[in-house]
């Protein structure tokens, strides 16, 4: 799916070492600003409930359905994943094919499913088990976290990954080699429309929402990334994107490019939510009580109806 870089610049380490300066900086930086805002408690973790995850925002998508819905996407997923590797074990990438799980897209299309496991565990608990929506454990709060997190970072990952393959990828394929390098195999074209497909219905039918203070999550996933890159490269010498290859001078132009992508995307996506999710799950969780309270009661909604606020 993606061919690796095999050249070695001369100046290859003069780079390397600005390359990690640059990114603990930015770590530092997010940190300096991360941490304050948790203290204040503008992340609005005591939001989120339990049935916002389990519960549609959608009358005629039940509850059952939604649980459905989300173990078919993870099915997909992992079939997908299995078939890609079986592939790529048998194509250029070296050392096997659980090589590909080094890829941006791959990581993103296995949280996809990740997500998909886990809301839908906590909905089939809801809706065929004993488990109540009402628990307030630190298990599930912690649990309701990382599933509110996931849905947060990925859609906006998602949509990215469509439109770099569709505008970006596919393009340049085309123009270097005259043939479309894989991206239009179906488990290419899987993980990289699915992916979006799977995220838009997942907002669409579900009671989450995108809060602006959890664009912090996003520069930590993509640094994340990033050092794993590093990683991956010291054990196997090429990275798998050009713009992050720090043997090159500009791999910090490409790291910038990445922050500005990313919140370009968080706020893509903080956008398709509002536009495709009905009103009452779309408020602006930066409101104060006074502030959300005053919105409901001008709308005729109730405090007990509210999903993200």
């Amino acid at each position: 799916m993606n061919q690796p870089t095999v050249t070695d610049p001369p100046d290859a380490v003069t780079w390397e070492w600005s390359a990690v300066v640059y990114v603990l900086v930015m770590l530092a930086v997010l940190l300096s600003v991360h941490i304050p805002l948790e203290l204040r408690g503008r992340m609005k973790w005591e939001k989120i409930r339990t049935e916002h995850v389990v519960e549609s925002a959608r009358p005629a998508f039940s509850t059952q359905s939604l649980c459905l819905w989300r173990f078919f996407c993870f099915v997909v997923v992992v079939m997908t994943d299995v078939v890609i590797v079986d592939s790529s074990a048998k194509g250029t990438l070296v050392r096997g094919g659980w090589i590909i799980f080094a890829t941006f897209t791959i990581w993103s299309w296995s949280l996809i499913g990740l997500y998909m496991l886990l809301s839908g565990l906590m909905t089939l608990a809801t809706r065929f088990g004993n488990w109540k929506p009402s628990s307030a454990g630190r298990c599930t709060a912690m649990l309701c976290r990382l599933v509110w997190l996931l849905f947060e970072v990925m859609l906006p990952v998602s949509f990215l990954i469509f439109l770099a393959v569709w505008l970006v990828l596919l393009p340049v394929a085309y123009q270097t080699t005259g043939g479309d390098m894989g991206l239009l195999t179906w488990p290419a074209l899987f993980c990289h429309n699915l992916n979006f497909l799977f995220m838009f219905v997942e907002a669409l039918v579900n009671r989450l929402c995108i809060t602006t203070y959890h664009l912090t999550f996003m520069f930590y996933y993509g640094a994340s990334y990033v050092i794993f890159s590093w990683i991956f490269f010291k054990e196997y010498h090429f990275f798998f994107y050009f713009f992050i290859d720090w043997r090159y001078p500009l791999v910090l132009i490409g790291y910038t490019a990445l922050l500005v992508t990313l919140t370009i995307f968080f706020f893509l996506g903080r956008s398709i939510v509002n536009c495709v999710k009905p009103p009452l799950y779309t408020w602006d969780l930066e409101e104060s009580e006074d502030e959300t309270s005053e919105s409901m009661a001008s709308n005729g909604w109730s405090d007990s109806d509210d999903a993200c606020a």
